[in-house]
Parts: structure tokens; sequence; C-alpha cells
């Protein structure tokens, strides 16, 4: 069997370098995910953001390629790496990204829910949730930057998904206090 130094095949070792830096790219997945290591960081939604994903993954995609396959537990977990890859490689080279406004699974969400998955049982928590909550305007800023590229690429999502999420953070930001239980 051709392992490396890490006892894992080419392939799960590949799959292991994924998960690390796909973390480091979006800190948001990363804590969804439960990959410690990134909770005082945010995603950078910008479309430099979102390029240095797709090279990321277009990068896995050609090492996968070549990896040698050792059993059937590697083929499957190709295989199940390639549809990964290609999806998301798809997704992006069709600039969905670039209108991703809804209320539910957009990047805003995103960034709102995270902090409901972030652990508030010491101080120390809650120092990592104040270091992630200063960087949200940077990563609604890099956002928005995406979001008018599309807007300039003519890729844009329904009006009712944009009003939502607008209306999403007005009360996330505390100032649409009509709203109880968010």
């Amino acid at each position: 069997m051709a392992e490396n130094d890490s006892g894992l095949s080419p392939v799960y070792q590949l799959a292991s370098d994924y998960v690390d830096a796909i973390a480091s790219l979006d800190p948001v997945t990363a804590t969804g995910a439960g990959i410690a290591g990134h909770e005082t960081e945010l995603t950078d939604y910008s479309p430099d953001g979102y390029a240095a994903i797709a090279a990321l993954r277009r990068d896995i995609r050609t090492k996968l390629d070549s990896a040698v396959i050792t059993n059937e537990r590697d083929r499957i977990a190709a295989d199940a790496m390639r549809e990964h890859l290609d999806t998301r490689l798809a997704l992006f080279d069709a600039g969905e990204h670039l209108h991703l406004a809804g209320s539910i699974g957009s990047p805003a969400a995103g960034i709102r829910r995270v902090f409901d998955l972030m652990p508030r049982d010491t101080v120390d928590d809650f120092e990592r949730i104040a270091k992630r909550l200063a960087l949200v305007p940077g990563s609604m800023e890099s956002l928005e930057s995406t979001l008018d590229e599309g807007i300039r690429a003519h890729k844009t999502g329904a009006l009712r998904q944009a009003e939502e999420a607008a209306r999403q953070a007005k009360v996330y930001a505390g100032e649409d206090p009509s709203t109880v239980g968010f």
C-alpha cells in the first residue's frame, strides 16, 4: 500500500490536505463542519476569495487525477471527491457565487449562523466570539463586492431573496426591534 509518513493513502492524504486548506480559506464552513482553529476568522467572500477557493479545488482535482488508488476505499473516496470538486467548480464557473443573497443559504446568513455554532462556556470562548464579531463588517464588505460584480455581470438573484436578506441584516444589526425571536 502506497502511504506517506502520516500513514494515509495518497487519496486520503489529499482529502486531508483539502479539508485543512478549505478550512483556512472558508472559516465559516470550517466552524460549521466542526474544524477547530479558525474561530477568530471569517470567510473572504470577495471575488478574490471565491477565486482562491476555486483555484484550490482545481489544484486538488488535478492532483486527484494522478493520485495512486491503492484499494476500493481509495476508489470510493476519489470518486466522492471528484463529484464534490466538479460540482463546486461548475457552480463557480457558472457564476453562482455572484448572486448569493438569499435568506437561508447565503454567505450573509452563514456569517450570522456561525456565531450560533460557537461555544460560549468560557471567557476564552467569548474572546474568540468578540474577535470574529469584529471581522463581520469586512466580511460583509467582501460579500458586497462580489454581489456588485454579479450586478455588473447581469447575474443577480431574485428580488424577493435580496429584500429578505436586507430585512434580516437589519434585524441582525438591531435596526428592526419589531422582530422578536431572532
